[in-house]
């Protein structure tokens, strides 16, 4: 049997304009405890493609991050600094022993 051959010829009029999909949304993560030894890391490494604020009572100096003052143990405070992000990451503790995270009054 004979073979089939089907050859499609497109001109310029026949193609539509196909836009190149629109960029992932940049996620904004917000880390209480950024300016601490394994949040500096967090943060440093999530700065190269999010857009990360750093929570805490000191701003740090990390390029790419964006510090809010925060007191995690007050519940505005909280609600104001983690404004705008969509993931939280809590890496804080205190090595003081008589301080206790349920000191906050919500």
């Amino acid at each position: 049997m004979g073979k089939l051959i089907v050859m499609v010829v497109y001109g310029p009029e026949d193609v539509e304009d196909d836009p190149a999909p629109e960029p992932a949304p940049i996620p904004t993560v917000a880390i209480a405890g950024a300016s601490g030894f394994v949040g500096r890391v967090l943060a440093r490494t999530l700065a190269v493609d999010h857009r990360v604020i750093g929570l805490g009572r000191h701003p740090g100096d990390i390029p790419g991050v964006a510090w809010r003052r925060c007191d995690l143990f007050s519940l505005l405070d909280a609600e104001t600094a983690l404004e705008d992000a969509e993931v939280g990451v809590y890496l804080v503790h205190s090595m003081l022993p008589s301080s206790r995270l349920t000191q906050g009054r919500f």
